[in-house]
């Protein structure tokens, strides 16, 4: 049933500030109260929707302080998991790295938006995924989810994403040079520095209805 839900805003059928009716929704999917509340219950306590005792039901928007918040704390976490990701790096992981980043600026190149994401997503799961520290990044991945995914557009701004590329580029480099120090800088004070961002956030979560 969350799963549900929760496809139905990544595509956008629910979007934020839309009305959730528990009774529609027994009916369309011709089960009892239950799951649906229990459903709704982990939504919330996850972010995605705002219970109104009473009242209402909606899918949440997500306020500038929030999201300043989920950046501070992506930031974090990621150069961690980068610094310690450095110690155990070996030369086939940097090769991968720089081959997934490769792909990535292709498919940006080509303007295949979807598949772009998804190599963009690769290469900053490489170095969690290389640090192995499962609450990390179920934590990162949630929160991730939570910011880009509900809905998923291919509403994009290029300015920011070629910004984010040279952001990448930068790391790749960083990472063959084994600089702990500049990888974490970058990851926290650069790529995921809210403010830096801010100005394509705005135009980014207008577009989607997410911020309030």
């Amino acid at each position: 049933m969350k799963n549900y839900l929760k496809q139905q805003m990544e595509q956008g059928q629910l979007v934020p500030g839309d009305r959730i009716e528990e009774k529609e929704l027994c009916d369309t999917l011709n089960i009892s109260r239950t799951p649906i509340r229990e459903a709704l219950i982990e939504l919330e306590s996850e972010g995605f929707i705002e219970i109104i005792p009473r009242k209402s039901i909606r899918v949440r928007k997500l306020s500038d302080k929030e999201i300043r918040d989920m950046f501070e704390v992506i930031g974090a976490l990621e150069a961690m998991a980068a610094e310690r990701a450095v110690d155990i790096l070996s030369d086939d992981d940097l090769s991968e790295m720089e081959d997934i980043y490769h792909k990535m600026l292709a498919t940006y190149k080509r303007g295949d938006f979807d598949q772009y994401v998804d190599w963009n997503t690769q290469l900053h799961d490489f170095h969690i995924r290389l640090y192995d520290n499962k609450i990390l990044s179920d934590i990162v991945n949630q929160l991730k989810e939570r910011l880009w995914n509900f809905p998923r557009t291919p509403f994009h701004i290029p300015e920011w994403e070629e910004l984010l590329l040279k952001d990448h580029a930068q790391l790749v480099s960083l990472f063959q040079k084994r600089d702990k120090t500049a990888i974490k800088k970058l990851l926290m004070d650069v790529h995921w520095d809210f403010d830096r961002n801010y100005p394509f956030l705005v135009q980014y979560f207008t577009f989607t209805g997410q911020k309030s």
